[in-house]
């Protein structure tokens, strides 16, 4: 086990995402989640978060990764407890996570531009999504109401920001919608965003990113911090391969390891992945255009009430 009574020090590789704090001068943070294979720390404000994570943790943009086993790491700290982040380490209540290299991370990046637009969650997707005789939604199973909302709302915010249209109130229904560490609406703006900068559209990018952080105080901690990393281009591995696989259909292996993440994450991913593919299809057929006939008011309302009634899952 790695707590011996002499205290370890355990090697790590960390993101850049969070090199400046924890290479920086050493302060307190507090510790806002520990769960068998990871650790999530606070580091002061509300969207600025920095995972320990074991090796079979998920691999969050966020984090500094051991590779060492959940099973044999005891963290030995709860939520709430004080630690010590700078000066190259972690300070735990028994251990010190060193940070021992710089971990090189997966980013979604826009295509060349000789590449011609493709579309590979669409067909897969689309028949889920609208609850037709399709064996992958027999198989896993999707929820489909609270799917179709998500991805409706989805497109109507892409569709917003690839027309320079108001983006704020998809943002204001999407923001902390649902439960969990990862709300199911955060999921579907991470999905959005991603999908966008993979189709080069970094304008609608920047356009979503600039209006969505001061509404990250109605989230969580870790979702805001996560949005805050989705919209510079970084997502778990399985979620930037699927957004770089050429071809008209995704691979379904690759596709039950994105619908695998947390409890419903991966769906909603796939649901804001979904939206903004519908959206940039419709850019591209009838160029610049208004948002759409469906009326903002209906669609907040709805999503808000889905969430309230438990239907949205992070």
């Amino acid at each position: 086990m790695l707590t011996a009574a002499a205290r370890p020090s355990w090697p790590a590789a960390v993101s850049p995402l969070v090199l400046g704090a924890v290479a920086g001068p050493r302060r307190a943070a507090r510790v806002l989640g520990v769960f068998p294979t990871c650790v999530y720390v606070g580091l002061g404000p509300h969207d600025a978060v920095l995972a320990l994570l074991a090796r079979d943790a998920l691999l969050q943009p966020i984090g500094l990764r051991l590779p060492t086993w959940s099973p044999d790491v005891r963290w030995d700290v709860s939520p709430g407890d004080e630690v010590d982040v700078g000066e190259g380490r972690v300070r735990l209540a028994r251990a010190d996570v060193v940070a021992a290299r710089v971990q090189r991370l997966p980013r979604v990046a826009p295509p060349p531009p000789d590449q011609p637009p493709h579309r590979p969650l669409d067909c897969a997707l689309d028949c889920t999504l609208d609850d037709t005789d399709c064996a992958l939604h027999c198989a896993l199973d999707w929820p489909p109401e609270a799917q179709r909302w998500l991805a409706a709302l989805a497109q109507d915010l892409a569709a917003a920001a690839l027309t320079n249209q108001p983006v704020a109130p998809f943002l204001r229904s999407l923001v902390g919608a649902g439960r969990g560490l990862t709300p199911s609406g955060d999921d579907a703006i991470a999905g959005v965003v991603l999908a966008l900068r993979a189709a080069g559209r970094l304008r609608a990018v920047d356009r979503v990113g600039s209006h969505l952080g001061p509404l990250l105080d109605r989230t969580t901690s870790v979702s805001a911090a996560l949005l805050r990393a989705a919209v510079e281009g970084y997502a778990v591995p399985e979620v930037v391969a699927l957004l770089a696989a050429p071809g008209p259909s995704p691979d379904p292996r690759l596709l039950e390891r994105v619908l695998a993440i947390g409890h419903s994450s991966g769906r909603d991913l796939l649901a804001g992945i979904t939206g903004a593919r519908r959206a940039l299809s419709a850019h591209r057929a009838v160029g610049h255009r208004a948002v759409g006939h469906r009326a903002v008011g209906h669609r907040t309302g709805t999503v808000h009430a889905s969430a309230q009634e438990g239907v949205l899952h992070a």
